[in-house]
């Protein structure tokens, strides 16, 4: 018997925004309908409207499609607003940078990027800053 891909945890009110409320902005940006995302992918337009007010699950799969769909080079950058693909790559290149140090040269790694906010004056280099 064939395996079905979990959807995603249902939305919770309390929690804030649902996981996929910049769906309908990366649709927009592609310049595509909710009626034609449906077409392309098999599903109704309601579908889609579920799928974009956080009131239906989307499966791994459909959201590896609408990521295609989309423009998206990965799929996590449907998690943030499209203008914020920048912030998702670049976390991305942190997150590998970070992976490959011990911990110690992390720390440094880390200490020398706030600096270097706070030097062209970001918010980055904050008094969260460890020491």
């Amino acid at each position: 018997m064939p395996t079905r891909s979990k959807p995603t945890a249902a939305p919770n009110a309390a929690t804030g925004p649902h996981p996929f409320a910049h769906l309908a902005a990366w649709r927009e940006q592609a310049e595509l309908t909710q009626e034609q995302v449906a077409n392309r992918m098999g599903v109704s337009g309601v579908t889609i409207h579920r799928w974009e007010a956080g009131k239906a699950p989307v499966t791994v799969p459909n959201f590896i499609e609408l990521a295609q769909l989309y423009g998206a080079t990965d799929p996590a950058q449907l998690m943030f607003p499209p203008a914020a693909r920048e912030t998702a790559a670049a976390l991305r290149r942190a997150h590998r940078v970070l992976s490959s140090l011990p911990a110690k040269q992390a720390t440094n790694w880390l200490t020398s990027g706030e600096d270097l906010a706070e030097a062209f004056g970001s918010s980055a280099g904050d008094t969260s800053r460890e020491k």
